[in-house]
C-alpha cells in the first residue's frame, strides 16, 4: 500500500493550519481519499508529493489528529531552503524616532556649529545681528525637522529636513507628496515667529529610496532626496558651495564692505562644514573687509584662505 500526501501553499512562513489529503491505493483497486487537517502544518511555496509508509500512517491515525506526527518525507520538487520559526522583530516607535533623529542630526549639528561661529564672527566685527542666530525645530514622531539660521545681509537659510524609516518598499508618488506637503505645513507655523522671509532648502531621506514617479515630483518641487543623512549633507553642501561661487562672480570689480564679507564668510563657511571641498574667507579676512572695505578683484580670490579653524 502507498499513501501519497499532497498539499498546495500561496503563502510560506505562515504558521496555519493546513488542509492535506491522505490517499490510499494499490495496483488492482482504486483507493479512497481523505481529508484531515494537521495542526501546526507549515505552508510550502510549491506543491509537494510525499510517500508515506504505512507505519506512519498508522503512527497517525492511532495519536489521533491532535498529537505531532513524525514521519519523513522527500518532496519531488523541492523547495529552496528558507529558515523556518525565524522572525525579525519589528523596530519599536522609540527606535523608529531614533533612527529618524541619527539622520537629520548628520545635517543639523553641522549647520549648529556653523552657525555658532558665523555669531562670533559678526559680533566681532561690530554688526548688528539678531538675538537668535539659529534656532532648531522638531515635530514629536522626529519625522520632521527645521533649522533656521541668521545669515548676515541676505535672508535666513531655512533647512527643512523629512527623515522617513520606511525600509519595506520606495516611497510612491502619493507618500512623497504627502510627507511633502506635512513637512511645508510644518515651515509655515514658524513663519512669523522665526523668520518672515527665508531661503528654505526641503529634503527627503529615505532609506528604501523613491520610485521613478516620486523622484520626478521631487524634481518639481525642486526637493532634495537621498538614501540617508551623508548624502543629503552633501548635496546641501554641493548647493551652498554653488551659491557662494556665484556671488564671488558677482561682486568682482566691485568695492564690499559691510555685512557682504560676512556673508560671503557665512556660505563658504557652512558649505565647508557640510563637507564642500572650497576655499572659504577666513574670519580674519571677514572682519577686515567689513570695517575697511576692500575692492573685490581677481587678486582678491588669492587672498582666500581655506579655513582651518574658528573664533
Amino acid at each position: 500500500m502507498r499513501l501519497t500526501l499532497t498539499g498546495r501553499a500561496h503563502a510560506p512562513m505562515l504558521h496555519m493550519p493546513q488542509t492535506v489529503h491522505l490517499q490510499t491505493g494499490s495496483t488492482t483497486q482504486e483507493g479512497q481519499r481523505h481529508s484531515y487537517v494537521l495542526p501546526g502544518a507549515r505552508q510550502s511555496s510549491s506543491q509537494h508529493r510525499l510517500f508515506l509508509s504505512s507505519t506512519a500512517v498508522d503512527q497517525f491515525f492511532n495519536r489521533g489528529l491532535s498529537s505531532p506526527l513524525h514521519m519523513e518525507a522527500e518532496p519531488r520538487h523541492p523547495a529552496p531552503f528558507t529558515p523556518m520559526g525565524i522572525t525579525l522583530p519589528l523596530p519599536s516607535s522609540n527606535e523608529r524616532k531614533a533612527r529618524a533623529l541619527s539622520e537629520a542630526n548628520k545635517i543639523l549639528l553641522p549647520l549648529i556649529g556653523g552657525a555658532r561661529s558665523i555669531a562670533k564672527v559678526v559680533e566681532a566685527a561690530g554688526a548688528s545681528q539678531r538675538t537668535r542666530p539659529v534656532s532648531v525645530h522638531s515635530s514629536r514622531d522626529m519625522r520632521l525637522h527645521a533649522i533656521v539660521v541668521e545669515i548676515p545681509g541676505s535672508n535666513p537659510l531655512v533647512v527643512a529636513v523629512y527623515a522617513s524609516t520606511q525600509e519595506s518598499r520606495p516611497t510612491s508618488p502619493l507618500q512623497f507628496s504627502n510627507r511633502v506637503k506635512r513637512l511645508q505645513r510644518f515651515i509655515s507655523k514658524l513663519r512669523g515667529k522665526y523668520f518672515n522671509t527665508a531661503d528654505i532648502a526641503y529634503i527627503y531621506i529615505s532609506p528604501s529610496g523613491l520610485t521613478r514617479g516620486a523622484r520626478l515630483l521631487a524634481l518639481k518641487y525642486k526637493v532634495f532626496f537621498a538614501l540617508n543623512g551623508n548624502e543629503a549633507r552633501q548635496k546641501l553642501a554641493k548647493f551652498l558651495a554653488s551659491r557662494y561661487r556665484k556671488l564671488i562672480a558677482s561682486l568682482q570689480g566691485k568695492h564690499i564692505w559691510g555685512v557682504v564679507p560676512l556673508l560671503l564668510y557665512s556660505l563658504s563657511l557652512l558649505a565647508r562644514k557640510l563637507g564642500a571641498q572650497i576655499h572659504s574667507l577666513s574670519p580674519i579676512h571677514a572682519i577686515e573687509w567689513s570695517r575697511k572695505g576692500v575692492k573685490f578683484t581677481p587678486n582678491t580670490i588669492t587672498r582666500l584662505e581655506t579655513y582651518s579653524s574658528t573664533l
